[in-house]
């Protein structure tokens, strides 16, 4: 047996002794875990973020300035939806994305 497994067993051990004395109360569970987003998701929502400040741009330079930003990103997202073989989500992201930007520059 290895070192670890040792320590392993010593640990086991010493918790089935604890847990059968009288009064034993197990701990609390712990913290749940954070929720974590994929990479597309986050691209995703960056997207979107650009879209709505180019939305609120009372100037063309800005607002030409998120589009282009939010259109390299979409480029970038549907690249790697591709990749992983997920078209049909590529389809329903991008045609979501197209109609948001109708929203914002109509025309």
């Amino acid at each position: 047996m290895g070192i670890f497994d040792t320590l392993a067993e010593s640990r086991y051990q010493k918790w089935l002794e604890e847990r059968s004395r009288p009064g034993y109360q197990a701990p609390e569970p712990g913290r749940k875990t954070a929720a974590r987003k994929s990479f597309e998701g986050l691209l995703f929502q960056d997207i979107l973020h650009n879209l709505e400040l180019a939305a609120t741009c009372d100037t063309c330079a800005k607002k030409d300035k998120y589009l282009l930003q939010a259109a390299a990103l979409e480029t970038q997202l549907l690249v790697s939806l591709e990749k992983q073989g997920l078209g049909n989500v590529a389809t329903i992201l991008q045609k979501s994305l197209s109609e948001k930007k109708q929203v914002i520059n109509p025309g």
